[in-house]
Formats: structure tokens, sequence, C-alpha cells
């Protein structure tokens, strides 16, 4: 049966899923010949390591606990990995609507991304750094703040449903007055914001889970928030590999694997009743993250235990101690301050997160669940989860797998007719190792949800461009686009129709890499990148149209370098987050950061990008005369918005509003600061 924080029952089904192939120091080293030829099919692995195992009752959660602390003791003890801080303990226009504007630049059709700035084309909705702003735009001459709200963090950003911003930030507790002290390493804050009347916001739920924010969707009305919480030992346990009493074993610095091995199987036998105890005298609030959820009708809502011990799943093999929880809200009611909060969780970690409109996937790396010892092996965990708002299961886990490499972003994944494709590298190059004969270079995964709980591979494409890694990746419906680097910049073509054998259909190779690919129709793609050499050194900050309508052979159609003078440099944050790119009607602009030579601005480069035609510069606009915020006067420029012919800038100290065709015109500004302090608006605090 589904449980819920509101009848104070344990809220989440608890999966585990984390490799073990790694987890122990027996584990033997696998023997594995890199394969080079690009388009070879190759096998799947006979067996993956990514199990889960039901705990049936307190007493083997208890069990699975003390293996965890203990296996951590043994790494910080044996193999000197650094300990964990320790918290406290926990006691232009005019007239009617706009109808003409951009939204959040997503990944994918219908799966809404959190960002920290929205529009209805009335307004603009902006969450920056500790700052919930309410902008009126329209009409654009008129543009002012009507509210502003602080919040107790730094925003991750929002979304906007309706008349209804809901808010993601972090909070952190200071000594000054912590902010939730059952929680020592802090948390996120999810805020629902009435914004029916624009002048006065209004906080009308929070919602505060322990952990921090990987990732988040809005998809018809549901949110789907993604969780990594940092689950706490008991400091007792960590006491005890520093007692001189108990006659653990020790070791040298300079002691070999087999001595410390030997070492440690030693104080396995000495620690664990020691550990068993101290875990069974834990209580459960102390060992799961915690959830509060406040509304009006429940302002002194208190903490509770996010799980029960008997809803937890576990990794068959030994794992870090974390949790992953995918948390489910219900907008899309008459009444969203009293709509039931589901969750599903890992005892895992993980940070990558794609989304299609009826499953999310997480992943995670290796690195995450190496325990120190041995040889660190390339792969990439993933989880799945289906999305039926309908059901009462709204979020439910279904499968695991694994694949070889790690991922770049959430570009690197991507869903089409039930199957799950992947792109990775394996970074041996990373490690000291730069001999191509090596490196078995990039691949293309492509896996399916066999019903019974696992991720299974139907298709493999291996031994992309070794000696290089990926730098962007893009799949759509059959097709699908790889580049990777390391002098030059191959631009790879893939055919994806067949899921049992991904293809490479075409090959471009020019300068420099792009980090961002954009669609423009079908036979075009924008990007956004770096210039670089025939050496591979780096010139600057480039954007280019690829034409793509012979897929067997990709051209590059133009390119545009933003500044090409020797000693300058130049930077776009739209080169590691799509949200700062905005492209439409044939208008481009990303924030832009040039420093060297002449040439030194900080701000937004807004260009006419026609795939018929060239690629030149409209102009520029900066935010160097805002007034400065508690923080300095530097500008930072985030994001961009056009409504109808107008230009809607946002950086960390305002907003300035310019002609979108001539950028040069200013129409207005709408400062978030005077003096140093929060500007006033016409409400809100």
């Amino acid at each position: 049966m589904k449980t819920t924080i509101r009848n104070l029952a344990p809220l989440a089904l608890l999966l585990a899923a984390s490799i073990g192939a790694a987890a122990s120091p027996t584990d033997p080293d696998r023997n594995r010949t890199p394969r080079r030829s690009p388009g070879r099919l190759s096998a799947p692995r006979a067996a993956s390591p990514v199990a889960l195992k039901a705990i049936k009752e307190c007493a083997e959660f208890d069990s699975y606990l003390t293996d965890v602390v203990l296996e951590t003791l043994i790494r910080h003890k044996y193999w000197w990995v650094i300990r964990p801080w320790f918290g406290p303990e926990r006691d232009t226009g005019g007239g009617d609507s706009p109808t003409d504007y951009t939204t959040t630049n997503v990944q994918e059709e219908g799966v809404d991304e959190l960002d920290i700035v929205k529009t209805d084309g009335n307004y603009l909705y902006i969450a920056e750094n500790d700052l919930f702003a309410v902008v009126q735009s329209w009409p654009a001459a008129d543009s002012r703040l009507t509210a502003s709200l602080e919040l107790s963090g730094a925003a991750y950003g929002l979304f906007l449903y309706r008349d209804l911003a809901v808010v993601i930030s972090n909070f952190y507790n200071y000594h000054d007055g912590p902010v939730a002290p059952e929680m020592p390493w802090g948390g996120t804050r999810i805020e629902l914001v009435d914004v029916t009347d624009r002048s006065a916001p209004t906080v009308v739920r929070t919602i505060d889970v322990e952990g921090y924010l990987a990732a988040a969707r809005l998809i018809d009305g549901h949110i789907y928030a993604v969780i990594s919480s940092y689950l706490e030992i008991p400091y007792a346990a960590w006491e005890l590999i520093d007692r001189d009493d108990l006659g653990l074993p020790e070791v040298d610095w300079d002691a070999s694997e087999e001595e410390r091995a030997a070492a440690a199987a030693g104080a396995r036998i000495i620690l664990r009743p020691l550990v068993a105890g101290i875990i069974a005298r834990t209580g459960l609030e102390e060992l799961v993250p915690l959830v509060r959820d406040r509304t009006a009708a429940n302002p002194d809502a208190g903490f509770e235990p996010l799980v029960g011990c008997g809803d937890l799943y576990r990794p068959t093999e030994t794992s870090e101690y974390s949790m992953l929880s995918v948390l489910h809200l219900d907008l899309d009611v008459a009444d969203p301050t009293i709509s039931r909060i589901d969750a599903t969780g890992l005892l895992a970690d993980g940070w990558t997160v794609y989304a299609s409109t009826t499953s999310l996937y997480v992943t995670q790396s290796s690195m995450w669940w190496w325990w120190g010892w041995g040889d660190l092996e390339m792969t990439t965990a993933i989880h799945k989860f289906a999305l039926d708002p309908s059901s009462g299961d709204p979020v439910r886990y279904t499968a695991s797998g694994e694949v070889e490499g790690w991922l770049h972003s959430q570009f690197s994944m991507g869903e089409h007719d039930g199957h799950l494709r992947v792109a990775t590298t394996e970074f041996d190059w990373w490690w000291g190792n730069t001999d191509d004969e090596e490196d078995p270079g990039s691949r293309i995964t492509v896996l399916a949800d066999d019903g019974q709980g696992a991720l299974t591979i139907t298709g493999l494409l291996d031994g992309i461009a070794p000696g290089e890694r990926i730098f962007a990746c893009r799949f759509m419906a059959d097709r699908g686009y790889l580049v990777t680097f390391e002098q030059i910049d191959p631009l790879f073509t893939l055919d994806l129709s067949d899921p049992t054998a991904p293809a490479i259909v075409g090959e471009l190779e020019v300068t420099g890499f792009s980090s961002y690919l954009h669609p423009i129709g079908e036979d075009h793609l924008l990007a956004v990148g770096m210039e670089a050499d025939p050496e591979g050194v780096i010139l600057g900050l480039a954007v280019s149209v690829f034409d793509v309508s012979d897929f067997a052979n990709p051209t590059l159609a133009r390119r545009h370098l933003v500044e090409g003078e020797e000693g300058v440099w130049s930077w776009s944050e739209a080169l590691h987050d799509h949200h700062a790119f905005t492209y439409h009607r044939d208008v481009l602009s990303i924030p832009a950061y040039v420093h060297g030579g002449e040439s030194m601005f900080s701000g937004l480069i807004v260009l006419s990008v026609d795939p018929g035609s060239d690629i030149f510069e409209l102009g520029r606009v900066d935010h160097s005369g805002l007034p400065a915020g508690p923080w300095g006067s530097w500008a930072w420029l985030r994001r961009s918005v056009y409504i109808e012919d107008a230009l809607y800038s946002v950086s960390n100290l305002g907003v300035r509003v310019n002609e979108l065709l001539a950028p040069e015109v200013v129409l207005a500004e709408v400062p978030f600061y005077e003096g140093g302090s929060r500007a006033p608006g016409d409400g809100g605090s």
C-alpha cells in the first residue's frame, strides 16, 4: 500500500542499487580487452552486479547498516580516506497580453526543467541567489519590480504552473540561528508560492527534505524532484577506530595492498560486534533522512523519518551509506497545499538525471561507490522509475542496469520507443593512459526494461574515437549526434532506428568542439562550443551551424567566433548549461564573458542565426550600470527571455529590457537592489 508524509507513515519505497563489483577488496579484476572498431556490435556482459534485495524487518536493516558502517570505518582506518566533517548532533509593446514568448530551453518536449526564470508573457518570475522576484514584463517599456521575497538559501530555480510558483532552494545550518537543527547537514526547501496577486506573493506550503537537489522536472502539473541525502554514521562508530584499547592492527603509510587487506580482515572481527551494538541503540530518525511539511493549516509540523526500516531495499553487495529519493508532488489539483507527497528512493547516490514524459532515469558513476581499494572500474549504474501519476503509485522503481564508461550530461541519455540510448566514455587517459591502442573510446549502449527488474543491453556501438572523450550528445527519435574532442572535433551522425544495431552513418572533422547541440528543424544543428587551432589550442567561444540534411555527409555551414584576438579569453554559461541558451525566430542569445587585450565584456551577446545565411552579431547587453547588490557590483548575466520583439536579460543585479533586433536600444531596466539593499516593489518582502 502506498504511504504518504501526511499520514505520518513511511513515504518511500527505498530501493538500493549500488554496484558491488568494486565494493569488496576481494573482488578480482576484470580482464577486459578494449574494443576499437566503430560499428561492431558486442555481446552484453554475462552478469550485472546491479541487484536489489528487499529488507523484510528492522533486524535485517540493522545487519545491513552494520556492514556499511563497518566497511566505511575500515576504509578510513586502513586506506586513510579523509573523514567527513561532523555537523551538530540532531536534537516593447503594449496593449493586450503577448502571444509570442520564449520558455525554458528543455531536452524533451513536454518535460519542463527547473530554471532560475519563468514567464507567462505578462510577468517574469525569477529565483536568483536568495531572491524570489516578480517583474511585470508587459508592456515592455513599463517593466518593473512588483514584489520580492527573501529565500533562506541559494535558489536552484523554480517552476511555474498556473498561479503557483514552486521555488526550490538549498539551506544550510549556521551557528547564528539554524534553519533546521534536526538536519545537521542542511537540506532542500520546496516552497509553493501563490502568485495570484503579483504584488503580494505568498508562501502557502514549505517542504524541507534532508539532502541536496540533483534535478527536478514538471510534467503535466506533476513535479518530480530527485534529492541526494548524505546519511550520517553515528559519531560513536567513528570513535572506535581511534581507540587504543581494542587491539586494532596498525599499518605503516607505505604498507602494501596485501598488508592493508590482512589488517582490515583482523579489524573486522574486532569491530563488528561493537558496530552492531551502536546501530541497535540508534533510533531510526538518526539513520534515515528527515522531512517536514508545513502549511497554513499546520505551521508547526515537525520532522519525520523519511522511511521506515520495513520499506527498504538494499544492494546485494555492501555499498556507501547514502540515499537517493524521487519525490512526487501533484499541482494539478484544486488545493496543492494539501496534495499528497509520494516518494521512491535508493540506498545509493546519483546526480545525472534524464526524464521523458513517462520515465525518469538516475545514474551513478562508479566513482561514487568505489571503496578506495583495488582498481577503479569506469562503469555507470542506471536506475529507472516509471512515472504514472494517474495510478496509486506515481513514482515506481522498475529496473536497474549498468553500462561501461561515464556520462557527460543528461543529454547522454535519450528514450525512444521503449529503449534508452546512453552515450559514455571511459576516461582512462585522465589517469595517465594516453595510448590510443589501450583506449576503448566512447560507446552507445541501447537498453530495454525486461519487466523483471533489469535494464538489459539490446545493442552496442563501441570503439568510437579512441583517445577522445564526449563533449556533446543529442538523441532525437531515430537519429543521434555525438561530438568528441582531443585536437579536432568529430561530429558523428548516428542511425538509431534498429535498437539492436546502432550505427555511425557519417562523420565530420572540424577544428574546436561543440558542447551543446540544438536542433533547427530536421536539417540543421545549432551548436555552441569553443574554436581551436589544428593542434587543439583553444581560441575562444564559437557558435556553429551544421547542415545534416545529407545525414551521411554532415557539413559545417556557418561558424562565428565571438572574439578571435590573440590573448583574449571568452566563455559562456551556455557551454555547460543549456538553460542559458535562448533561440527563437532566428535569434540566439547567450551570456558571454570576454577578457584580455582591449576586450573586457560580461553580458549578453545577441546573434542573428539563419541556417540559410550567415551568423552575425546584432548587439550586446551588459548590466554594469545596475545598482550593486549585497555581494558587490559585479553583474553576472544568467538568462534571456524574448517577449514579442523585446529582449529581457536577467542577471544577479536585475533585468534589462532591450529591443530584440536592436539590442543597443534600451526600453526599461529593473534593478533588484538600491544602495546594496533589496529594491522595493508594490508588495512582498
